[in-house]
């Protein structure tokens, strides 16, 4: 029996020579081969064997996909529900746009199908998307001069192994994205090849691309990735030079996202539905939770703060635009931002003031807890914190503010004892208690367990509440074991 990734190369390589593809092996997934595999790479064989039936010529696909849909979603400890729900109800729009002979409608398809994949470009699909609108509109521009067999798109080789490949960096799309690519030009592939501009500090050629790009989002159902969009393109004005047109793109951000507000109902459901407008399990989001409102300020608040920093040449405003592009994005080092970013510092920033593109005050808290490890004084610890919170809170995280001041105090215990803590935190209660009321008397319970057994319980609920906001892993940046107790005087030694 073949693994997933031997059924996938098979179909491609009947996508590519135009053949109506075997649908035997793809039926008869049902073990490890199906079981074990990544859910978004079930998803993926899935599309493509739909697409590849009706690029060929041949029937519909959907009633033996969905079998092997469900017996995944049923069976698979794997299956996250986030991937194959899509799948389906992408086929079903597939069919409908065959059945309907659009060639919107399967744009459509193929802008959902590139969401997220930076080897969109380089697979197979563009190729056979483009077969599928020859055999709909045989007079299609877009449909023309795209043969399979040679394994190129417009005259662009692809690889069509790179869909089971490990994702590139952002901006690293293929050039077909960047040209008169059909198919292979998406919302997503667009936006791919302006940050690669971006990065490169290209300006003009990554705002044209960006613009095109927010284009593209702004006709589609992924309006989270509009406003983000919004984003990329005022960095890109900026860049350029251009800090009156930056500002026009902001307007036009915040516009859009009051749209988006008065449009989309808030969540009704349990806690948590509203990931389903920032990563939907369908196509089209269906509500908007608070997480999710607070999120789309951010990217606008970003790009104020963008605005403002090139304007006055001033590095607060650019470490708040920084603190709130980076805050609980693991990988944010590892994209083009921090090199989107360079290349504003140095146009703007005043000369002998370099401005910090990398470490966000989620490095600066990460590091604060870690002083716990070193032979740091009381004073220093308590300045630290009381400036991460103010910077926080100048970005407008005024809740991790607080959680930062209170990890402080955590820290500050196990060093110097819970007198001398009490004695400097104090004066912040009145600040905290409206905004983290739970936290905090977590945190001050804490501080006055009487023995080490009760402290490492009482710290475990603190850890517990501490969860539900955004921040840096307390027990393991801090090294405190739940079973250390609460010191009265000195520095601990790991």
């Amino acid at each position: 029996m073949q693994d997933l990734y031997g059924v996938y190369r098979a179909l491609e390589e009947q996508v590519m020579r135009q053949a109506l593809p075997d649908l035997g092996p793809v039926r008869g997934l049902s073990g490890p081969e199906l079981l074990e595999a990544d859910e978004g790479e079930v998803a993926r064989l899935l599309i493509l064997a739909a697409v590849g039936s009706y690029a060929a010529g041949g029937p519909p696909a959907t009633d033996v996909l969905s079998v092997v849909s469900r017996r995944y979603q049923e069976r698979s400890f794997l299956c996250t529900g986030r991937s194959l729900p899509r799948a389906v109800e992408l086929i079903g729009l597939l069919d409908a746009a065959v059945a309907a002979r659009s060639l919107r409608q399967l744009g459509e398809v193929a802008d959902h199908v590139s969401q997220g994949w930076p080897g969109y470009s380089d697979s197979v699909f563009p190729a056979a998307f483009t077969a599928l609108a020859a055999r709909l509109d045989p007079m299609s521009t877009d449909a023309g001069g795209a043969g399979l067999g040679a394994g190129t798109f417009n005259g662009t080789a692809f690889r069509p192994a790179a869909a089971f490949a490990t994702a590139s960096a952002p901006g690293a799309a293929s050039e077909a994205a960047s040209g008169d690519g059909g198919f292979a030009v998406t919302s997503f592939t667009r936006r791919e090849a302006g940050l690669g501009h971006a990065a490169a500090g290209r300006a003009v050629q990554a705002a044209d691309l960006l613009r095109e790009s927010l284009g593209r989002y702004r006709a589609s159902p992924y309006r989270a990735d509009a406003v983000w969009v919004f984003t990329d393109l005022i960095l890109a004005e900026l860049m350029a030079g251009r800090v009156r047109e930056a500002a026009g793109v902001g307007e036009e951000q915040h516009r859009f996202v009051e749209e988006v507000f008065t449009t989309l109902p808030p969540v009704t459901g349990p806690a948590g539905a509203g990931v389903a407008f920032t990563r939907p399990a369908g196509l089209r989001p269906r509500a908007l939770a608070p997480e999710d409102h607070e999120l789309l300020l951010r990217h606008v608040r970003t790009g104020q703060f963008l605005v403002e920093a090139c304007r006055h040449r001033s590095a607060e405003d650019f470490a708040a635009a920084v603190d709130l592009l980076s805050f609980g994005w693991a990988h944010f080092a590892d994209s083009p931002y921090p090199r989107i970013l360079r290349h504003l510092a140095g146009r703007y920033a005043a000369p002998g003031a370099p401005w910090e593109v990398c470490l966000g005050a989620e490095g600066w808290w990460h590091r604060m807890l870690r002083s716990s490890r070193a032979r740091v004084t009381s004073a220093h610890l308590v300045a630290t914190a009381t400036a991460l919170r103010a910077r926080l809170a100048h970005a407008g995280l005024l809740v991790q503010g607080d959680v930062a001041l209170l990890d402080a105090a955590v820290v500050h215990a196990r060093l110097y004892g819970a007198a001398a803590t009490v004695e400097w935190v104090t004066r912040y209660v009145g600040e905290l208690r409206p905004r983290i009321p739970d936290l905090l008397r977590a945190a001050v319970t804490y501080l006055q367990a009487p023995t080490a057994q009760e402290a490492a319980r009482l710290l475990a609920s603190y850890t517990a509440l501490r969860a539900a906001c955004a921040a840096p892993d307390l027990l393991c940046a801090a090294g405190l074991h739940p079973a250390g107790p609460l010191h009265p005087a000195g520095p601990l030694h790991p």
